[in-house]
């Protein structure tokens, strides 16, 4: 494929610095994060207003509508006999396109350590090009997943530059009583030394040289894709699972570490990574995701410690704590947005399984109450199933197949999505007492189902013959509606305008018409569309069930 303009515009795509850079502290204090200047692009941060904590993209509320797309796999797939290649820059566009025509407005990229600091010193942006490249033709904004030397409490070989894979004098694994081991997807597996002040030091400057390299794409061509970068994977699985799996030791005292201390270097290289994201020119948000169903409570395998990740919501380096729940039940995970909340926390899904075949309802359930989700996958990687062929986990775990083709339950999701993100810029605002939410009572979609749900200002009946899921919300004296397929609306305790208006909010949060289609004695939806009717008169009052079917 041929260089992108970004390339140009630094000169070239790799880049140099003298090891006399290095920084002497092994972390930047809150202190050192510089008030915002006049040079500053402001992308994204999070909003707390009447007790309502939200996402705001480039000045405007912002829903996520997310997938991961496993680019590494991808990229990394040549190192096993019988596989293909490497995916080549040309072919990366199908899985944008997919994104796209799924309605989703984000993906959750892996940005790998060694696929940008390719040599000691020596920075390539040409991936980032790419990746950038598709996800502006797409109207696409990113997640970066910094994937360094935290991932699930592992350190991957493919994941790491090679001049710290082979350095063990000045980057030390922690003692263990486990050896490394090589894992097909990922490389050899051990656990380096967080406490290495080296270590701390060389992430914070290949962050720094990324920021760098958005601040000027941001300056220069006005394209401000990356709206969040997630500081290492699921990090608190070196605490919870390593630890006692793999018998870790503290180098100072060559006994077990204490849980305590383990969670403190893990919590310092997360503020320290962290940091040097935040204390750029390029402004934009950073996240931790929470491994399996806890979110920021105490974790269970220390009990009475109190160590969670409510300590890392504290962290001046990281903005936001999200969930991997990995459940299909609506009632935890979307009990989960409840849980997640603390000092202004924004609560997200980070990861839930898009093979689940009630995805639509978990994700419906989540929105309706405030949050983010994201689809974990888009499409697996062919190689990260054929080499799990035998394990009992399921790697199959996109909301597509491998090779971009629907399964059974994708078509109601990409419904729901379409429908929902045309709401997207006022959803964040929208009070979950007048979110009504239909046929989300039962872990499944029901067919030939009616439902009543109130809100505070109104009593409206759900009807559909087909399972599909729905939703209304009231704004300005207009009730808002959609669907995942066609479902029968009935407004009781209001009169309604004769005319129906099809179309979307813009990211200003005004209402774009589209269409207009007049009514009979019912609003009907049709999926994947938005639509909107006047509402004249309301009759009485009402006491909103909305959330009686979720907490």
């Amino acid at each position: 494929m041929k260089k992108l303009l970004m390339t140009a515009l630094l000169l070239t795509s790799c880049t140099t610095i003298p090891s006399s850079s290095l920084k002497e502290s092994s972390s930047l204090s809150s202190s050192e994060s510089s008030l915002p200047t006049a040079e500053d692009i402001l992308v994204s941060q999070v909003r707390t207003v009447n007790g309502k904590t939200y996402l705001e993209v480039e000045g405007n509320p912002f829903t996520i509508f997310a997938a991961q797309l496993r680019l590494d796999g991808l990229m990394n797939r040549a190192v096993f006999s019988g596989v293909l290649p490497p995916l080549e820059y040309s072919e990366m566009e199908k899985y944008f396109e997919y994104a796209h025509n799924l309605g989703l407005n984000t993906l959750g990229i892996p940005l790998e350590w060694s696929k940008i600091e390719i040599e000691e010193d020596v920075y390539d942006f040409t991936l980032m090009d790419n990746i950038l490249f598709y996800l502006d033709k797409y109207n696409l904004k990113v997640e970066w997943l910094w994937f360094s030397y935290n991932m699930c409490g592992d350190t991957h070989s493919f994941t790491m530059p090679d001049y710290i894979n082979n350095n063990k004098i000045d980057y030390p694994d922690f003692p263990r009583q486990s050896a490394s081991y090589y894992n097909k997807m990922y490389g050899w597996m051990s656990n380096i030394d967080l406490s290495n002040s080296l270590l701390l030091q060389r992430e914070q400057i290949v962050l720094e040289k990324i920021m760098d390299y958005l601040y000027e794409r941001a300056k220069t061509l006005n394209k401000k894709e990356t709206i969040s970068f997630q500081i290492h994977n699921e990090s608190d699985g070196l605490l919870r699972w390593r630890l006692e799996q793999s018998q870790i030791s503290d180098p100072l005292t060559n006994e077990l570490f204490t849980p305590e201390r383990l969670w403190e270097l893990t919590l310092n290289s997360l503020n320290s990574a962290g940091l040097a994201v935040k204390n750029s020119k390029y402004k934009c948000l950073t996240r931790v995701n929470a491994t399996v169903n806890f979110g920021l409570l105490d974790f269970p395998q220390f009990p009475n410690k109190e160590l969670s990740h409510k300590q890392t919501v504290d962290l001046p380096g990281i903005d936001i704590v999200g969930d991997d729940p990995y459940v299909t039940d609506i009632k935890t995970v979307a009990g989960e947005i409840e849980k997640l909340r603390y000092h202004n926390n924004y609560p997200h899904i980070s990861e839930n399984m898009g093979e689940y075949e009630n995805s639509a309802s978990l994700m419906l359930g989540v929105y309706q109450q405030g949050g983010s989700y994201v689809l974990y996958d888009l499409a697996t990687p062919a190689y990260f199933i054929q080499i799990n062929g035998n394990s009992a986990y399921q790697m199959d775990q996109g909301i597509l197949t491998y090779n971009l083709e629907d399964k059974a339950h994708t078509d109601i999701v990409r419904q729901l999505v379409l429908a929902l993100n045309k709401a997207n810029s006022v959803l964040p605002l929208i009070d979950s007492q007048d979110f009504a939410i239909y046929n989300l009572n039962n872990q499944f979609k029901i067919g030939n189902y009616t439902q009543t749900v109130k809100t505070t200002q109104h009593e409206i009946t759900f009807n559909a013959s087909d399972g599909s899921l729905g939703f209304a919300f009231s704004k300005d004296n207009y009730i808002y509606y959609g669907s995942s397929g066609t479902v029968n609306f009935t407004l009781k305790n209001g009169i309604v305008a004769p005319v129906a208006e099809i179309g979307y909010f813009n990211k200003e949060g005004e209402f774009v018409r589209e269409l207009t289609t007049y009514l009979t004695d019912k609003m009907i939806s049709e999926a994947g569309k938005l639509y909107r009717v006047k509402v004249n008169s309301i009759s009485r009052e009402v006491i909103s069930d909305t959330n009686d079917y979720l907490l």
